[in-house]
């Protein structure tokens, strides 16, 4: 089989394109930062934290600790703030 020039072009641009799918698809792995701003209005205007996480789509753990950082931070340790 010959190599035209026209392949290591046309093999470089695949490649390309794999990498590139590849590189974007890793940032669906990455956890979300959570807004816990949005999280105390949530709880302020009634629900729980299994409905503010459901919403969120995440866990009422990360709801919790959404919520001990604003304890603190009403303390006067605002660096506990994520």
């Amino acid at each position: 089989m010959t190599v035209t020039p026209i392949m290591p072009r046309v093999a470089a641009i695949c490649g390309a394109i794999v990498l590139g799918g590849w590189v974007s698809g890793c940032s669906l792995f990455a956890p979300k930062p959570l807004d816990c701003g949005a999280v105390a209005l949530q709880a302020e205007s009634g629900r729980d934290d299994a409905e503010i996480a459901s919403v969120m789509d995440t866990t009422p753990q990360q709801i919790a600790l959404c919520h001990e950082a604003e304890k603190t931070a009403a303390l006067g340790d605002s660096a506990a703030l994520p």
